[in-house]
């Protein structure tokens, strides 16, 4: 089995301090096979290799205009309430 470092392990999950703008990643974690604290830079036997999710930016271009394309239906909607509602009040 592949040994690598922790920090690149699917059941590695990083500390994390908060500072007043932003949080700042700490060189320890929890391992969630091992159930205990241990550091970013070591390894074990059960060392799995995290998976990446990757998006092509061609893709997230298609979503994002798909959400902007929701939006503008919904401020659609909402603006022939609120003239429907005006009329009525009228």
């Amino acid at each position: 089995m592949e040994q690598g470092k922790c920090w690149n392990c699917r059941y590695f999950s990083r500390y994390y301090t908060k500072e007043t703008t932003r949080f700042r990643s700490t060189k320890f974690g929890r391992c969630c096979k091992a159930g205990e604290a241990v550091e970013s830079n070591g390894g074990c036997e059960r060392y799995m290799r995290r998976e990446r999710c990757k998006r092509s930016e061609t893709m997230l271009r298609v979503c994002l205009g798909d959400i902007l394309r929701q939006l503008k239906e919904l401020r659609c909607i909402l603006e022939e309430e609120r003239e429907t509602r005006d009329e009525d009040g009228k």
